[in-house]
């Protein structure tokens, strides 16, 4: 019997359909990972290992093959434990096979059985909202999948509970989306004292979404003027859709800090050379 259960790999920020396929048979005992996994992947043998016995079961003396499809396509990340870990309990009868065909799953397994939290729960979500799947990954994350609105979002906090949703012995209600923690405090224009040329300057470039190129002999408020992000004076709407877009980038690179609840994404580039450098702040410039 070969079990399979659904989840997805990143290109980029676009989520690709994954089928984890595994089959027990007999042999010599021995846990193997194919397709393309990288070393985060590999190690999901032992993780899983664990957590099945944290809730008292074990691997049966057999040969393990679990095999990622496509095999021609490169498997990064720890998001594979959980359906790694979920298609073997299938394959063991411990699972009813029914219960993983409209699920996308993705979660990393602590020692303990736990569900550890891991990147790219937002457009892992969408993926899954647009073939008409549930979604499953840990809670840690489940309030950032819920924002993708169009897929039912499971989020157990461990193995076991997702076990017990299944078999009907929890329910698990769905998490509710939350914002993002505020960003530290930026600099305003009006900590700026003197310096009026450059402020008005600032503010053009600003509004015009254009670049800004300071220059001039050290210690002289460039940086400072450059970096501003937080001018109350001036406020930026987005356009429907860019601020998940930019949340899905911040999301899969782990940047949790820079949202765009607060602003557009933007590209900071400075290099100091001498006592005289150049410093360029780029917007991100209106779709025409």
């Amino acid at each position: 019997m070969v079990a399979s259960v659904q989840t997805v790999s990143f290109e980029g920020i676009e989520a690709r359909p994954v089928e984890v396929q595994v089959q027990i048979a007999g042999g010599l005992p021995a846990f193997t990972v194919v397709g393309l996994p990288d070393k985060a992947v590999t190690e999901a043998r032992e993780r899983v290992r664990a957590s099945l016995l944290a809730i008292g079961l074990s691997l049966p003396p057999e040969r393990i093959t679990v095999n990622l499809s496509p095999a021609d396509q490169p498997k990064e990340g720890s998001h594979y434990d959980l359906p790694i870990a979920l298609a073997i309990l299938v394959a063991m009868g411990a699972v009813p096979s029914d219960a993983t065909e409209n699920v996308v799953v993705m979660g990393e397994l602590g020692l303990d059985g736990s569900l550890r939290a891991i990147n790219g729960a937002l457009p892992a979500a969408i993926y899954a909202g647009s073939v008409g799947k549930s979604y499953v990954c840990p809670a840690a994350v489940g309030p950032e999948a819920a924002w993708a609105g169009s897929a039912e979002v499971i989020a157990p906090e461990s193995l076991l509970a997702f076990i017990n949703h299944i078999k009907g012995r929890q329910v698990l209600s769905g998490p509710e989306p939350t914002l993002a923690l505020e960003r530290m405090p930026l600099p305003d224009l009006r900590d700026i004292k003197g310096q009026e040329t450059a402020v008005w300057w600032r503010k053009r470039t600003h509004t015009g979404f254009s670049h800004f190129s300071s220059l001039g002999i050290a210690k002289s408020t460039k940086v400072f003027v450059s970096f501003i992000s937080n001018i109350d004076a001036i406020v930026m709407r987005e356009k429907d859709g860019e601020g998940k877009r930019d949340d899905i980038i911040c999301r899969c690179e782990r940047l949790w800090w820079q949202t765009s609840v607060r602003g557009r994404a933007c590209r900071r580039q400075h290099s100091e050379t001498a006592d005289s450098f150049d410093v360029r702040w780029q917007f991100c410039a209106e779709a025409s």
